[in-house]
């Protein structure tokens, strides 16, 4: 009557004849090889990854704390609270007026004893 095959179990359509479909994914593995002797600094990256312009020989625009260039050209002051919470303190056209924005701020925040530009 019935043969041994999977014909008989399958019920003889297309699939049985052509019999089970296989996949096959193939994974490559390659050896980490710590960097050894590397320039870069080693861990987080705190400047999201873009190079110093000044490394460049872009122009010398002063640095602030609390001051930050956007892309065209203007400038934001924000700071943390005691907390840590972020607080955004405005845009600004120049660098030096969102230096004082931050250092009035801060110094509010933190008393006389506040770290200011």
């Amino acid at each position: 009557m019935f043969s041994s095959s999977d014909e008989a179990d399958a019920g003889g359509g297309a699939e049985a004849a052509a019999g089970p479909r296989k996949f096959v994914m193939e994974l490559r593995m390659e050896e980490h090889h710590p960097r050894r002797n590397a320039t870069a600094p080693m861990g987080r990256v705190t400047d999201g990854g873009k190079r110093k312009a000044s490394a460049a020989g872009a122009s010398a625009e002063p640095r602030y704390s609390g001051v930050l260039r956007r892309r065209r050209g203007r400038y934001v002051a924000r700071t943390r609270d005691r907390k840590g919470k972020r607080m955004w303190l405005g845009t600004f056209d120049t660098t030096e007026e969102a230096a004082r924005r931050y250092d009035s701020e801060t110094h509010r925040l933190h008393g006389p004893s506040a770290i200011t530009n």
